[in-house]
């Protein structure tokens, strides 16, 4: 015949959900898509010779509302984005502002040593980077000087920053939107190895530890896994520990099945248990109360606060389901049980299988068994499906 072995009960909570950034188109950028390499080249070189990829960064620490998740990413973007980048995201706003022709003329005068000296003392008069203030200029120097700043790029770059806040803006806050999906989506990842981690730790083994984001709200998420994976994998490991040291393997093994003194013994380990999956259950319930209570209080937005009830209630439903299934399994435990007691002597041994002296009493037990194997299927599916496609538990052997 075939018997159940322990079974555990497990409903990890993979708090993994995707977070919701904000979503915001990327600004179309006129020009950038027939814009030649030279155009673009010259251009940029533009905006390299007006360092405005340090009065990005320095614009980076200010932007957004204080203390908004905005203001959190833009600082993170300063301290972490390359030149590169900002180059890149800048260029294209300018493209429709200069010819290829003006933009070399002008880029060449701020490469030169009189155009990048002129810049730093510019810069460093605003307290925008630390230079000499107050350079000296021969008098060929300052006519070199007159003639850079009079080329009609230097005066059209002034007025392509009079009207190019609207789009410098939407740019902003779609980049904005797009490097927070990433820290996202990089801390999503290291959530659910995290969680995998502990899914698949061995007793002994160091614990796992989850790398913490720089993002407040990221940062609250994570603490919060930190603090549920592991307690509920400890809650996994005495519940299941417990259920084995019951020997509820053998409590229906034909030797205890034939006398008093082993019908005795199993219905004691069979209500151990019993007592054991409430106990499990109740801890359990309370380490889901807290995760929803720390979501509920966190600063997440409504999208995410959501998804995370979402998540939770469905993990919720599948350990009810996976309980309601072990109550079950035990109580076909317990009728196999009082059915052989209540047959002590029509029921005997013979080569070390079960010989029912009554076709009736031998169909009841045979359906007894066939309850329990389906019930430890349907626990096998449950299992996967609330792990994530991990099978934990719920074997049968062959008796």
């Amino acid at each position: 015949m075939k018997l159940l072995r322990p079974a555990i009960l497990v409903a990890m909570l993979a708090l993994s959900c995707p977070l919701h950034a904000e979503t915001i188109a990327a600004p179309a950028s006129p020009s950038s898509d027939v814009a030649s390499v030279e155009h673009r080249t010259a251009v940029r070189g533009v905006l390299e010779g007006f360092h405005l990829g340090l009065m990005a960064r320095n614009g980076m620490k200010k932007a957004g509302p204080a203390d908004s998740i905005m203001r959190e990413v833009m600082v993170h973007m300063e301290q972490h984005v390359s030149d590169d980048e900002i180059y890149t995201r800048l260029t294209p706003l300018y493209l429709k502002y200069f010819s290829t022709e003006e933009a070399t003329q002008l880029a060449s005068f701020l490469r030169s040593d009189v155009g990048q000296r002129y810049m730093i003392a510019v810069l460093s008069n605003r307290g925008a980077m630390q230079g000499d203030k107050d350079p000296h200029f021969t008098d060929k120097e300052l006519l070199e000087l007159k003639r850079g700043i009079a080329l009609p790029a230097w005066i059209q770059m002034g007025q392509a920053n009079e009207h190019i806040g609207p789009e410098m803006g939407q740019m902003v806050r779609a980049w904005n939107a797009q490097y927070y999906a990433q820290l996202s989506a990089q801390s999503n990842a290291s959530l659910r190895a995290f969680v995998s981690a502990w899914k698949n730790k061995q007793p002994g083994e160091p614990e796992p530890v989850l790398a913490l984001s720089a993002i407040s709200n990221l940062h609250e998420v994570e603490l919060l896994t930190a603090d549920f994976i592991p307690a509920m994998y400890k809650l996994n490991h005495a519940y299941t520990s417990d259920l084995a040291s019951y020997g509820l393997a053998v409590s229906l093994s034909p030797e205890r099945l034939v006398s008093a003194e082993g019908i005795a013994i199993s219905k004691e380990t069979v209500t151990k248990a019993s007592e054991r999956v409430e106990l499990y259950l109740a801890e359990a319930d309370k380490l889901l109360q807290k995760v929803q209570h720390g979501v509920l209080a966190s600063q997440l937005d409504q999208a995410n606060i959501e998804s995370f009830k979402k998540s939770l209630a469905y993990t919720y439903g599948v350990m009810l389901r996976l309980a309601e299934n072990q109550r079950h399994l035990l109580d076909l435990f317990t009728r196999t049980l009082r059915l052989a007691e209540s047959r002590l002597g029509a029921i005997y041994l013979k080569d070390g299988k079960l010989i029912f002296k009554d076709e009736a009493d031998l169909k009841m037990y045979q359906s007894l068994v066939a309850q329990m194997d389906k019930a430890a299927e349907e626990e096998v599916a449950l299992n996967v499906e609330g792990t994530g496609g991990t099978q934990l538990s719920s074997k049968k052997s062959d008796q």
